[in-house]
């Protein structure tokens, strides 16, 4: 079952518990068995639509994730394959010849000069 579907199974749920709470909540006949029914099912519902949300984010976050996962890969080939260093601090790749960054002017101090 995918993630789509499984969000509008939970809202449909909750909808479904939030109406028959106020259908049985009428059939006690009294306003005090309403509102109680229709509180009592309120937690549900928040959790059922709560649980809907978290769904929705972790598909929007894994997709941003792949994304990011994706064209870090790029950077780092594109950097295997030039030779060129890269930026400790700002990332930007540049020519080996250079002992500091041309975009940010970090100075790259090789471990053994320290």
């Amino acid at each position: 079952m995918s993630t789509r579907s499984l969000v509008i199974a939970l809202r449909v749920i909750g909808v479904v518990l939030l109406v028959s709470a106020v259908v049985v909540g009428v059939l006690t006949g009294s306003i005090r068995g309403l509102v109680i029914s229709v509180l009592g099912s309120i937690s549900t519902v928040v959790v059922y639509f709560a649980l809907a949300a978290i769904l929705e984010n972790q598909e929007y976050v894994l997709e941003y994730i792949s994304g990011e996962l994706g064209r870090l890969e790029k950077r780092l080939k594109s950097y295997i394959r030039t030779g060129d260093k890269v930026c400790e601090r700002c990332n930007s790749s540049y020519d080996p010849s250079y002992s500091y960054c041309p975009n940010c002017g970090y100075r790259n101090v090789p471990p053994s000069a320290s």
